[in-house]
């Protein structure tokens, strides 16, 4: 596994979920315990490390554990597209990378059967546009039968005003769901180094935080908890509820 100076020296980009995409997004990581997101580098144990950096293929390899992407659809790898290196493109319609819940590893956030405490989510983007959502991280939806809710971290929201969004869940009801958004926009058609923080305190009085480029841009204290596990994939680049995509 990489050093968190090398994560950082090696780090690519992505772009994600854009309507027509033209090189999309690069490094992906998630880690457990506390984290300081604003490094824009891993600050605990690293469950997930994928920094697309391929040429060609049809998964993304995981460097820090065993949970290897599916790509379906046919994202397009571009080797020379990233921030510093390659890249992987999504068309915004139906490219996207996944990997089923039993196919994680056993500390992954929100794992079927799993007790999730703090936990840490970046990734480098590159959004062509921001006028929907455009979802980077999805550990919800309706793909699998039972327990739904999980969490979500999304370039931009449903009404399209551009900013970074993220939701957590505790439970199926509306009342259990945290939600999240960034003070301003993000940028379309340039590089960017998002993260959300989760830190478990009590139900009502978790800790959310959001960053952009190392610098932070929202949250909240009095977020629900703790994470709800659910038997969810986790996809990169697409949300799916009730038969469609988004």
């Amino acid at each position: 596994m990489q050093s968190r100076a090398e994560r950082r020296k090696y780090s690519r980009g992505q772009r994600l979920g854009a309507r027509a995409i033209i090189a999309a997004s690069a490094m992906l990581c998630i880690t457990v315990g506390s984290s300081s997101a604003g490094a824009q580098e891993s600050g605990s144990d690293t469950v997930a490390y994928w920094p697309l950096d391929a040429s060609s293929g049809s998964s993304a390899t995981d460097l820090a554990g065993s949970n290897d992407l599916d790509l379906v659809g046919g994202p397009t790898w571009q080797p020379s597209g990233g921030r510093s290196a390659g890249a992987l493109a999504f068309d915004g319609s139906n490219d996207f990378a996944s990997i089923d819940d039993a196919g994680l590893g056993a500390a992954f956030p929100g794992k079927n059967g799993a007790d999730t405490g703090d936990f840490t989510l970046m990734a480098w983007i590159n959004p062509d546009e921001l006028t929907d959502r455009q979802p980077i991280f999805s550990k919800q939806g309706t793909s699998e039968s039972g327990v739904r809710r999980g969490y979500l971290l999304s370039a931009s929201t449903s009404s399209g005003d551009g900013r970074l969004y993220f939701e957590i869940s505790s439970g199926e009801a509306g009342s259990n769901r945290t939600v999240v958004t960034s003070d301003g926009p993000l940028a379309s058609n340039t590089w960017q180094h998002v993260a959300v923080t989760y830190q478990f305190v009590d139900d009502g009085t978790s800790v959310i935080t959001l960053y952009v480029d190392g610098q932070e841009v929202g949250g909240t204290s009095s977020a629900g908890g703790p994470l709800q596990a659910n038997p969810q994939p986790l996809d990169i680049g697409r949300y799916y509820w009730s038969n469609s995509y988004s």
